[in-house]
């Protein structure tokens, strides 16, 4: 050991077996060597939390991947004007056959409660938080929401994909997410059972890139029906469009006013690793949606159907419901469910950008014109 301390390298160690120095200047050099090793192991320490979160770095191959190597990605469209309200004397007569003018009433405001109803959104039923709705309490709301809502034919005009004319109901398949019940185009049905249609052009591929080479549809809103019968209207009528990889739950939500033709550029990033970072675990992308489901079955001790697929949770009904608008996690004014989730080490991520021009034949006929496209795929 005194031969290391009295050869070592290591400055100051020699000093400590030194017998020419004093106890004094020893304890002062003990001192130094102990506070430059402490200050060298918080150095690496803090080397290596920082080489833990920043374990991978990521580098752009080529701009110039091929658009047909990957799925055109899944285009959901959901319409803001929620109910038709042409079919509510066919609902009184199926649901409410010996109802009152009130009980009329406080259904047809029930009825704009399902409009404007959005996940996270429970305070809409304040409108009706006065009314004795116990003759609705066993109502199922999913399906009172099913039957009022538009049929695809009449939400859909017409349809192209890569410029050929198609039956939009062949091509658009039911979608459930956070704002209701909609429309989606290449998503899988459900993540368990896949798509509806098995064949061989599932998930659809585009096979270049610029304007109308892909989806190109023509929607209808049909504002005139969104006004009930106490003159309660959608001031807001128009398309919500998501953007996402078809095997993700739709979200990351824009809208678009009726009367526009607009342009939406899909920008894809395709995302792969290295051999090097396969010791990594990251968590599914698709665990916000029974995040989400989870937050409602914990605060409400239900699920409503119309906003996730089915789980082993009861139907909420207005029974249910109705207290949630007491809730103060509901009426946060920040986001109350946050899906703190690793993405997939390789994964397809589709941006968009969308450039809406008013066109005075759309604004006449209530019409939204809507152009997919994509442009160069990163790697």
């Amino acid at each position: 050991m005194k031969a290391f301390m009295h050869n070592t390298s290591l400055h100051g160690v020699k000093y400590l077996i030194d017998s020419s120095i004093s106890v004094a200047e020893k304890v002062v050099w003990c001192l130094a060597i102990m506070l430059a090793v402490a200050a060298t192991t918080y150095c690496c320490f803090k080397l290596h939390m920082r080489y833990q979160r920043n374990l991978l770095s990521t580098v752009f191959e080529t701009t110039g991947f091929r658009v047909s190597d990957i799925p055109f990605a899944a285009v959901t469209l959901c319409n803001n004007n929620r109910i038709n309200y042409n079919k509510t004397d066919s609902l009184l007569r199926k649901f409410l056959p010996n109802a009152d003018k009130n009980q009329s009433e406080i259904f047809i405001k029930f009825l704009h409660v399902l409009q404007n109803l959005e996940y996270g959104s429970f305070d809409e039923f304040d409108v009706i938080e006065q009314d004795n709705v116990t003759f609705m309490d066993n109502f199922n709301l999913s399906e009172i929401y099913k039957f009022m809502m538009f049929d695809c034919e009449d939400f859909f005009v017409s349809c192209q994909w890569m410029r050929k004319k198609v039956k939009c109901c062949d091509i658009f398949s039911i979608q459930i997410n956070e704002y209701g019940i909609c429309w989606s185009f290449n998503s899988l049905s459900s993540l368990g059972t896949g798509y509806v249609n098995k064949s061989a052009n599932f998930p659809w591929h585009v096979s270049k890139e610029g304007p109308k080479s892909a989806l190109e549809v023509s929607l209808n809103t049909n504002p005139e029906t969104s006004v009930n019968r106490l003159k309660i209207t959608n001031s807001h009528p128009g398309v919500i469009v998501m953007i996402q990889h078809p095997s993700e739950w739709p979200k990351n939500a824009r809208f678009i006013a009726v009367g526009t033709s607009t342009g939406l550029v899909i920008k894809p990033t395709v995302y792969t690793t290295s051999d090097d970072v396969q010791f990594l675990k990251p968590i599914e992308r698709q665990c916000n949606y029974p995040v989400s489901s989870a937050h409602l079955n914990k605060f409400c001790h239900c699920s409503v159907a119309f906003f996730f697929p089915s789980f082993d949770y009861p139907e909420c009904n207005l029974d249910y419901i109705k207290p949630v608008t007491m809730n103060e996690y509901f009426d946060d004014t920040e986001e109350g469910i946050i899906c703190d989730c690793l993405p997939e080490c390789s994964r397809i991520v589709y941006t968009s950008e969308a450039t809406p021009i008013f066109d005075e034949k759309s604004i006449k006929s209530n019409l939204v014109l809507l152009d997919t496209s994509t442009m160069e795929v990163k790697r």
